[in-house]
């Protein structure tokens, strides 16, 4: 029977039996060497033996699954000159048995200790005794009695110190990582990795995933998904010994996501329809809908699901995710997002005013899946169907021009029909023409929130038709902002007005600015408007595409934007400063482009002219001229009525301004000679009278430069270039301040259209030019335009509420005007006489 002492027994009971055997073997030897020995007297034939071997202890560490090395021992016979017998035996079985033989004094033999199969051991110390028995030849002696213990260990590898398999986060697989086996003297050869649906790995293991794995680590791609599995993992030596297993640990794969997902766009007139394709292992599905957050409307074992809680005109993003039922399995990720909606009725139904000539056109947004629609118009007290279309526009022929007729419109598939659409109401022309607007103003350019505009005006031209007159001369004006930062257009404000224009003619048209209000976030927006025929009008206008025009620049809306506008030299009232020259009291005035305002009109005698300021109220510079306190003016509120006004005081510069902030111009005058200021209010009382602000070698420079509205009183020192300026209640806001030199002349004007004057000088005899705001912000230096000869005339040549750079050339009477932002307004261009200055000139 095998001797098999398994790994959990200690080495101390060998050890013993080591002892007992020891004991029991001198026992009878003693009674051996007592029952034999010779009588007294008797003579010995032979001499006896006295067996001895070496090593006494054979002991041998193995891996698991390998088979002990041979060892050895010698044996010899202690008395030298006898000639021994021995005989080896053992007590285990898996030591094979030795040859017994035999040796003589002297000599010493080699014997070998060979095993018998020990590769399926399990681990443990195995313990043995050889036993050689050696005696003398003649068997004259006892027998002597020599023990060689042996103990083989059979050991194995380490089990991992720690295992992982991942929870969920591959949707193919489960990765399994395992503390790595330092190799023994045997080699580690793999890994074993086993799995199964318990932690009892003795008792329901069901799968052994065996490789040659040289790495700690294993994807385990044959495991289903959402299943819940145990792992273990234990390495193997080079003789295929298995070593200890690891700790188990928990991993599953995750469910996949549910691919193919489809929701209808409009199929339906009363519901969404998803479906999706089914998710290995999934049981339960999640359907997730965005309006517009995502929350859960359904949990459903089916892959597919009927959403009957929407509304028309909304798009829904759905998603849906995979779950096992009862499991502790995390849900699959969400499928992509789709979207859908019902069949939804047209929206933005719009209807034709005028614009077409025996006929009104209804034009719509298409309603989500429709295929068709159905057109209805109202006949008395209820609506009548009178036609269909594929299309998004339908043109109503049975119309009579000048009737308005109310619309409305619904959609249909082969599911339903929508609910109608808006209603709209239209109407068809009788006579056909061209209507052209350009050159929109919007000042100014900078306004506060749901603050007004100061000047509105555009230019409105007959191309070609019938006349606008009478009820056909009604026009709507609408204004409209874009902001970029949003992408979005918003409604300012609209009115109604009434031309009457021939074909070939146009006219500037300058509106009240108090019917648009900027009701807008602060920001940047451009400002556009658009200028239409309107009920009753029967005038159709046959191409709308120059109904539309867009004002030059941004247009900012800002809570610290300055109110103020003051329009130089604009004698029509479009915000556009004009060119007007007084010869010998005979007036000449004309638009930049080219339009005539005035001819040898006789005004102001042989009186200085004053640059145009709008005095009444009404967007329009009168005309004024002025000597020595006496003021005289054309009113053009009036009907150019004359007015004036007669003191006494010569040697004074007219210097007329909004000094009240309300908008109206103001008479100023400012004495040169001893820096005196005289100032009057709209109802010519005093607002500043004979007040000292300036002196000899002081220009007066006027205007707002603290953004308030008010204008304020300033002079620029001409020897030095240091400007000064306070307001009219002595707060100072500008001293010594240096821009500008000898040489240079200071130009007034707002350069940067912020609605606050800026510090701009001009020196002839170089053409140069430098402008800074007062903050100190450089608006240009060193800028080159001019020259000998060329004299700055102040104003705002192009309307879009920055000052521009106007000369006059005194020897020829040409103009030229440049934009800062926009280049060339007005190239060389004669309107004037050698001799003479326009007005607003210095």
């Amino acid at each position: 029977m095998k001797n098999i002492i398994p790994t959990n027994i200690s080495q101390a009971p060998a050890r013993r039996f080591f002892m007992l055997a020891a004991l029991c073997a001198a026992g009878v030897a003693a009674c051996r060497t007592a029952s034999v020995a010779a009588p007294a007297g008797f003579a010995k034939q032979a001499a006896p033996a006295s067996v001895r071997v070496d090593p006494t202890s054979l002991q041998q560490t193995v891996d698991v699954g390998a088979n002990p090395a041979k060892m050895e021992f010698k044996v010899w016979n202690a008395m030298q000159a006898q000639k021994m017998d021995y005989t080896i035996t053992h007590d285990v079985w898996w030591i094979r048995d030795m040859v017994n033989s035999s040796t003589i004094g002297k000599e010493t033999n080699t014997v070998d200790v060979l095993f018998n199969d020990m590769t399926t051991f399990p681990t443990g110390v195995y313990a043995g005794v050889i036993t050689v028995v050696g005696q003398d030849e003649d068997k004259a002696y006892a027998s002597t009695t020599q023990h060689i213990d042996v103990a083989i260990t059979i050991v194995t590898l380490p089990a991992p110190a720690w295992i992982t398999a991942s929870d969920g986060a591959y949707d193919n697989r489960v990765v399994v990582n395992w503390a790595p086996v330092e190799p023994f003297p045997g080699g580690l050869r793999y890994y074993e990795v086993w799995r199964g649906n318990t932690r009892d790995f003795n008792e329901q293991f069901v799968m052994r995933i065996v490789g040659g794995l040289e790495t700690n680590t294993f994807n385990d791609s044959s495991a289903l998904a959402g299943e819940i599995y145990y792992y273990w993992a234990r390495a193997v030596n080079g003789y295929g010994g298995a070593g200890v297993l690891s700790p188990y640990d928990i991993g599953y794969r995750a469910l996949g996501y549910p691919e193919g997902i489809w929701a209808s766009e409009g199929t339906y007139f009363n519901k969404v329809h998803l479906r999706w394709v089914g998710v290995d292992g999934a049981q339960l599905y999640e359907i997730w809908r965005a309006d517009p957050a995502w929350k859960l409307v359904q949990t459903t074992e089916t892959l597919e699901y009927d959403d009957f809680t929407v509304e028309e005109g909304l798009r829904y993003q759905y998603k849906v995710r995979a779950l096992k039922n009862g499991s502790v399995i995390q849900p699959s990720a969400y499928s992509r997002a789709v979207y859908g909606y019902v069949l939804s009725r047209p929206s933005g139904l719009a209807a034709t005013q005028g614009s077409l000539v025996g006929k009104v056109r209804l034009s719509w947004t298409a309603g989500w899946g429709a295929a068709e629609y159905d057109i209805w118009r109202l006949k008395g007290a209820v609506y009548e169907m009178i036609g269909s279309t594929a299309g998004l526009t339908y043109d109503d022929r049975n119309v009579t021009p000048g009737v308005q007729y109310t619309y409305r419109v619904r959609g249909r598939n082969t599911s339903g029909a929508t609910e109608f659409s808006g209603s709209a109401t239209g109407y068809a022309g009788a006579t056909g023409g061209d209507i052209k607007i350009w050159q929109p103003v919007f000042l100014p350019r900078n306004l506060r929130p749901d603050a007004s505009p100061r000047m509105l005006s555009m230019r409105v031209g007959h191309l070609g038709g019938a006349p606008l007159s009478g009820g056909n001369g009604k026009l709507a004006v609408r204004y409209y902002a874009y902001r970029h930062a949003t992408d979005s257009t918003t409604y300012l404000g609209g009115t109604t007005v009434n031309l009457a224009l021939q074909a070939g003619e146009s006219q500037v048209l300058s509106l009240p600015g108090d019917f648009v209000q900027m009701r807008l976030p602060e920001d940047e927006y451009s400002v556009w408007t658009q200028v239409l025929p309107v009920w009753p009008s029967q005038f159709s206008d046959t191409n709308l595409a120059n109904n539309i025009a867009t004002v030059s620049g941004r247009i900012q809306v800002n809570s610290l934007a300055s109110p103020g506008y003051w329009g130089f030299n604009d004698y029509d009232g479009d915000g556009i400063s004009d060119m007007a020259l007084d010869i010998d009291g005979a007036w000449y005035a004309r638009t930049v482009d080219g339009r005539q305002l005035g001819w040898a009109v006789r005004f102001g005698a042989d009186l200085a002219p004053v640059y145009g300021f709008d005095m009444d109220g009404d967007n329009r510079g009168e005309p004024m001229v002025f000597r020595d306190g006496n003021w005289q003016a054309m009113l053009s509120a009036s009907g150019y009525a004359a007015g004036a006004i007669a003191a006494d005081a010569p040697g004074c510069r007219a210097l007329p301004g909004d000094f009240t902030g309300n908008g109206l111009g103001n008479l100023a005058a400012y004495f040169p000679a001893d820096g005196r200021w005289c100032i009057v209010d709209d109802a010519l009382v005093p607002l500043v009278w004979n007040e000292v602000f300036g002196g000899p070698g002081m220009r007066a420079v006027p205007g707002d430069y603290d953004g308030d509205g008010v204008w304020d009183l300033t002079v620029y020192r001409e020897d030095s270039g240091w400007w000064y300026s306070r307001r009219l209640d002595g707060a100072l806001l500008l001293w010594e301040r240096a821009w500008g030199g000898p040489g240079y002349q200071p130009v007034m004007g707002d350069y940067d259209g912020d609605g606050v004057f800026d510090l701009a000088v001009y020196r002839e005899s170089t053409a140069i030019w430098h402008i800074q705001t007062v903050q100190g912000v450089e608006i240009i230096r060193n800028y080159r335009w001019g020259g000998n000869g060329l004299t700055p005339v102040p104003g705002d040549y192009d309307g879009d509420g920055c000052w521009d750079l106007a000369l006059y050339e005194r020897a020829t009477g040409n103009w030229q005007v440049r934009s800062l932002t926009r280049g060339t307004i007005l190239p060389k261009t004669l309107w004037g006489a050698p001799g003479y200055l326009p007005v607003g000139a210095e």
